[in-house]
Formats: C-alpha cells, sequence, structure tokens
C-alpha cells in the first residue's frame, strides 16, 4: 500500500508519530501499526492518512520552493 510506504518513509525521515498522527488524523499508536503491519487502515482511515499526507507534500513543497 502506497499510503504505508509513505508513513515509513516519513519516520524514517525522523518525522515523529504524534506529529503523522495529527496530520492523519488517528493516534500514534495506530501510525506504528500500520508502518509494523499489525493492522490495515481502511474506509475512512485510509481518506485521511491520504489527505494528511497531501498536506504535508503541499507544506514541504512550499517550504523548498521558497
Amino acid at each position: 500500500m502506497r499510503e504505508i510506504t509513505q508513513l515509513k518513509m516519513l519516520i524514517e525521515a525522523e518525522m515523529q508519530y504524534n506529529t503523522l498522527a495529527r496530520f492523519c488524523k488517528c493516534s500514534p499508536k495506530s501510525i506504528k501499526n500500520y508502518i509494523d503491519g499489525v493492522s490495515l487502515p481502511n474506509g475512512e482511515k485510509l481518506i485521511n492518512i491520504r489527505e494528511g499526507i497531501a498536506q504535508l507534500q503541499n507544506i514541504f513543497e512550499k517550504i523548498w520552493n521558497v
């Protein structure tokens, strides 16, 4: 799942679980479970993760394109 790979990359880049969770509208434990393969997001959770990653991408683009 592309979103899980993106979450893993953000964690590897030293983004904190609680920051990701805030953008993705879920708990830090859920983010960890998704990355560790304990569970998979579905429905509204998956949509929230996609939207959260898109928001982060927009922020990063604004920072780097200044």
